[in-house]
This record gives C-alpha cells, sequence and structure tokens, in this order.
C-alpha cells in the first residue's frame, strides 16, 4: 500500500473537531471548511460577525538593512511603502512593520515560490508559515468584537484599510492587518487558541460565529 502523505495541521484542530467542523484537505492542510450549518454562517458574514481559521496561508519574515529592496522581487512597489502599510499583488499581500521589517503573506502553498525568490539575497527571509497561526475577523459586526477585546483605538477614521498595526488583543501580542471586509491577525501558533476561545467569548453578544473555508474562503485582494 502507498502511504498517504502526511497532512499539516492548524492550532485549532483539536478545538475545531470539539465544535463539530467538518473538515478538508487544503494545499496539503487539514482545514475547517464549515461547522454543521453554512447558511447561518453565510448570514452571520452578512449581517453579524464571523471567526475563521486561515492558519494555512504562506508566512514569511523578511529582515535586514536591505530588505525593502529585497522586497521588491516580491512587489516592485516595496521600497517607497511606509512603515504600517500594505501593498498588495495576486496571490500576495507585503506587510511592512518597520524600515527593515516585512511580512509576506501568501495563498496556501504558494509561500515556497516566495521564498525562492528572495534566496540569494543577503538578508534574513524566514518560512514562518507553521509558527504563526492567521484568524480571520469577518462581518460588518467585527468591529464591536474588537472593541471588547483590546484597549488600542481601531476607529477606522485612525486605522483604515491597508493599515497593519503591532498590538496585544486579549493580552496576546498579535500583528492585525485591516482591510475593508475583514481584519486579519497573525499570532504565534502556541496563543492560537487561546486567542480564537477569548474573542469567541466576547463576541456572544454580537452573535460572532465560528465559521470554515466554505464561507469564507482565502483572499488577499483588498475588497474581496
Amino acid at each position: 500500500m502507498t502511504p498517504q502523505p502526511l497532512r499539516k495541521t492548524s492550532p485549532l484542530h483539536g478545538l475545531h473537531r470539539e465544535l463539530g467542523a467538518t473538515c478538508g484537505d487544503i494545499a496539503g492542510w487539514w482545514m475547517a471548511e464549515h461547522f454543521g450549518n453554512p447558511a447561518a454562517d453565510a448570514e452571520a458574514l452578512r449581517s453579524g460577525a464571523l471567526l475563521v481559521d486561515w492558519s494555512h496561508v504562506g508566512k514569511l519574515s523578511l529582515r535586514g538593512r536591505r530588505a525593502a529592496a529585497e522586497a521588491a522581487k516580491l512587489h516592485r512597489d516595496a521600497p517607497g511603502l511606509p512603515p504600517l502599510r500594505t501593498a498588495l499583488a495576486p496571490g500576495l499581500a507585503l506587510l511592512r512593520l518597520t524600515t527593515d521589517e516585512f511580512r509576506v503573506l501568501t495563498l496556501p502553498g504558494r509561500e515556497t515560490a516566495a521564498l525562492a525568490a528572495l534566496n540569494e539575497a543577503n538578508i534574513a527571509a524566514v518560512n514562518q508559515t507553521g509558527a504563526l497561526s492567521c484568524l480571520v475577523l469577518a462581518g460588518p459586526r467585527r468591529d464591536e468584537v474588537l472593541e471588547r477585546s483590546t484597549a488600542m483605538d481601531l476607529r477606522r477614521d485612525r486605522a483604515g484599510p491597508g493599515t497593519v498595526l503591532q498590538t496585544s488583543i486579549h493580552s496576546i501580542s498579535c500583528i492585525l492587518w485591516r482591510t475593508a471586509r475583514r481584519e486579519v491577525l497573525l499570532v504565534e501558533r502556541d496563543y492560537a487558541q487561546s486567542l480564537f476561545e477569548a474573542l469567541l467569548d466576547v463576541g456572544q453578544g454580537v452573535g460572532l460565529r465560528p465559521a470554515g473555508l466554505a464561507t469564507l474562503p482565502v483572499s488577499l485582494q483588498e475588497g474581496d
């Protein structure tokens, strides 16, 4: 018998099983597709709030004095991108944290190709796909969840779409990328379940639901 390839799992896999998730293989990861009621999830996306696990997206860390110049191999606007802003390309989001540090998000399975584009540079480019988790808040009431979760002022007139913030949510350090339709949270793998559960807890009052990739598939485009 030919051995089956091992699937990678999200740090939330055990919790998803407890919550009754139906899972499937996506780019070699065993991820939650839905939690039994896709119609209710779709309604929450239209009028309430959802929390979705995107931990299978590619995640690269890029640091060094020449980081901006080398990041231009992935996005030509990287050298002129201000800190705490984002540049997008098909299948890729470039998040500039500081003058010398970026996070790169890719569609699942594409992180190896992005890393290869940087592998001749004299900088520290590291694949952190397995070390970092990615949680996503979506739906029109997601701001209410964040208001209950952090003391940071996240009003949209101060932090609009395209903003990148290094912040603390439920006392857990995160990188938050804000788009027009969702909040993307990067967090260390070991803290992902604690953050997921804390967000669900405070979100009960606005009807926050855990949902899967059938309702909110991965997209790194601003308007999707």
